[in-house]
């Protein structure tokens, strides 16, 4: 049942606390290095929950400086993949579940499936109206993720841009060269190119 679900997920997330929790104290160099040398953007606690805050208030910029652009950017993705999810999960929850269980046409109900009342299960087939509303809930989706996307993509170019500025000789020299005929490639040919 879906109790026995959420009861089994509770107890294994919190083992997993403990566990992070007992493995942070006794290797403190592996999972609190930062902290450990000074580099971490802002002072953590001793306490077991004091990691999750001091994480959930560091920003981007601040974990680049800390940890450098790959690792900030993987945090920015997880970041980037919960907003998609709030941004989608709310609405199509409020909206798309009251509307399976009040006016689906409880087939769900009649096959004996209590969970699929709030889901597209529920939903006699043909309906007159109901699967409008799931067209026009997927093409909300296919629009907020590509605008999160792009406005996401823009704040990694500008990082991005500023990381490779800041790098030093000769990484900072660097040159992608693309399309060069066959003749010309070579390392003799493009010295003299530059």
């Amino acid at each position: 049942s879906i109790l026995v679900g959420l009861g089994f997920n509770c107890i294994a997330i919190f083992c997993i606390a403990i566990a992070f929790w007992f493995l942070k104290m006794r290797y403190p160099r592996i999972y609190a290095n930062n902290v450990c040398e000074s580099k971490s953007p802002r002072d953590v606690a001793d306490t077991p929950l004091a990691w999750a805050t001091a994480s959930w208030k560091t920003t981007t910029d601040e974990a680049v400086k800390c940890a450098g652009l790959d690792q900030a950017l993987l945090v920015e993705f997880c970041d980037v993949a919960m907003q998609i999810l709030i941004q989608i999960a709310l609405p199509t929850t409020l909206v798309l579940c009251p509307l399976h269980f009040f006016l689906g046409g409880n087939r769900a109900l009649d096959q004996g499936d209590h969970l699929s009342r709030i889901a597209m299960g529920n939903v006699v087939r043909p309906h007159p109206w109901l699967f409008y509303v799931h067209a026009f809930f997927v093409w909300m989706v296919v629009l907020t993720t590509e605008a999160t996307i792009h406005q996401t993509m823009q704040s990694f170019l500008v990082r991005c841009g500023q990381w490779r500025k800041e790098l030093p000789y000769p990484q900072a020299s660097t040159v992608l060269v693309e399309g060069i005929p066959l003749p010309y490639r070579s390392d003799a040919k493009l010295r003299e190119f530059f």
